[in-house]
């Protein structure tokens, strides 16, 4: 069943752009960049504190998700889930907030308790950005995700990818015709 479900990373890259999504995943177009081979070395030397849980995984049939949480931060009486990103300029995208609604979504499930907010930490600049989860994050991520029953899951995400890619090139091929 794993293989049917859409990792909440992927719904990232989509919702920030359909297309480099696309190329990501059916031709391999990052390969090894240096931003690559640098983002996996931080996971690999992240530091340890005694209340944090480094790369959770979860899964959720229900949901439709999957996906590894960077770190799940235990301090408070709530448990936050944190997300890891490069990101030099000091800001995150809006496609980043939708991902660490996914891993709340998926900790909720886990732990059957609401989880509010998530955070961005950005590595480059040693920001943690506290972001509370609305119900629109919730929405557009069941939207996206949906479940595997009712949408066919990843094979659906590829025919909207696939809908979505083509749409453009058909209108520019389409001529009007005026009635006489």
């Amino acid at each position: 069943m794993t293989d049917d479900l859409i990792n909440v990373a992927d719904l990232n890259q989509f919702s920030y752009c359909p297309r480099r999504y696309w190329y990501l995943h059916f031709y391999d177009t990052q390969g090894r960049n240096y931003e690559r081979i640098e983002g996996k070395t931080k996971h690999e030397n992240q530091s340890t504190r005694g209340d944090w849980v480094n790369e959770l995984y979860l899964e959720s049939e229900e949901l439709g998700l999957k996906g590894k949480i960077d770190i799940l931060d235990l301090e408070s009486e709530q448990v936050v889930p944190v997300e890891r990103k490069r990101a030099e300029s000091g800001d995150y995208y809006k496609s980043d907030e939708l991902q660490l609604a996914g891993y709340c979504m998926l900790l909720e499930d886990h732990l059957d308790q609401p989880v509010r907010q998530g955070a961005i930490y950005l590595y480059e600049t040693d920001q943690r950005m506290h972001i509370p989860i609305t119900q629109s994050h919730r929405s557009q991520t069941t939207q996206r995700s949906a479940n595997p029953a009712q949408r066919g899951s990843i094979a659906c995400l590829k025919r909207q990818l696939f809908w979505n890619l083509k749409r453009p090139k058909e209108r520019a091929g389409r001529v009007k015709h005026e009635s006489h």
